[in-house]
Parts: C-alpha cells; sequence; structure tokens
C-alpha cells in the first residue's frame, strides 16, 4: 500500500481525535490508542524507526492510565512496535523489554513469542546485529542474497570465458 498517505491520514485523524473535548475524554483515548499503534507500523514499514518508537511511546503513556481501561491487546501491539522500533534503533536491552511486555499481555501471539526468543538468543551470543520484521523482511533478504550470488557467479563465468 502507499504508507505515506497512510501516515499522513493516521497524523490527520490523531490531530482530529485529540482535539476532542474532556468530557468526551474516553471516546478520545479509545481511538488514539489504535491510531498510534497503526501510524507506529506505518513508521516501520517507512522504515522511520525513531517516529515510530515515539508514537508507539503515546499509545502506551494513554494505555498506562488505568482509568483510560485500554485493552490489553492494544497495550501488548504498543509494546510490540515498540519493539521492533528499538530493535531497528539498535536499542537490544529496551526491545528485549517491550517484546516481554507485550508477551505478558498476550501469551498466545506466535509472532511476539518468536521476536522475543531470537531477540533473547541474540543477546546472550552478545550479537548486536539488527532484528528482522519478521518472515517477509528475512525472504526478501534471503532473495536478495540468491540474486548478487548468481550475478557473481554470471560476472565469474564471464571473466573465465575471456581468459
Amino acid at each position: 500500500g502507499n504508507f505515506w498517505e497512510a501516515r499522513d491520514y493516521y497524523r490527520e485523524a490523531i490531530m482530529f481525535v485529540e482535539d476532542l473535548v474532556d468530557a468526551r475524554r474516553r471516546e478520545r483515548n479509545e481511538l488514539l490508542v489504535p491510531l498510534f499503534c497503526n501510524l507506529a507500523r506505518v513508521h516501520l514499514q517507512l522504515h522511520e524507526n525513531k517516529l515510530a518508537e515515539e508514537a508507539a511511546a503515546k499509545a502506551l503513556d494513554i494505555a498506562a492510565v488505568p482509568s483510560n481501561k485500554v485493552h490489553a491487546s492494544f497495550y501488548a501491539k504498543a509494546h510490540f512496535r515498540r519493539g521492533l522500533a528499538r530493535c531497528e534503533l539498535g536499542r537490544l536491552e529496551e526491545a528485549c523489554e517491550d517484546f516481554a511486555a507485550a508477551q505478558k499481555l498476550q501469551p498466545e501471539s506466535q509472532e511476539v513469542t518468536c521476536h522475543l526468543t531470537k531477540l533473547r538468543e541474540q543477546l546472550a551470543e552478545g550479537d548486536q546485529r539488527r532484528c528482522t520484521q519478521g518472515d517477509e523482511q528475512k525472504e526478501h533478504d534471503e532473495q536478495r542474497r540468491k540474486l548478487v550470488e548468481k550475478e557473481k557467479q554470471a560476472l565469474q563465468l564471464r571473466l573465465e570465458r575471456r581468459a
């Protein structure tokens, strides 16, 4: 999809909802948390990792207030997305904390469990490589690696034929 356009729409929606009067505070907060979570996802897709972290943090700030009664799934989603952003920013220990919080809120989530397990292994090995954002990214990277390898082999063959 068009993530730049989506980013702009989410920003506009957030500004609109934030302007709701205090009498509508509950409805406002019910809308803001998913909007900030979705904005964080769009920022991640656009590799705007610092902005993704900030959007997820805003969702978490709202969710942290008990009177806002934010559903656990949104709270978990905000932790997970902030964790992804922090991975990309190289802040792996903080990302691990976010993934652990998300897993505590949604222990049935295989995606969260997978990321948390991989990150813990990475930290245990002392490896500071960047986290991947799921199977799509891994598949893309693998395809790219194979393509580069084929190009190298083709170049080597051409060089051998010329010699």
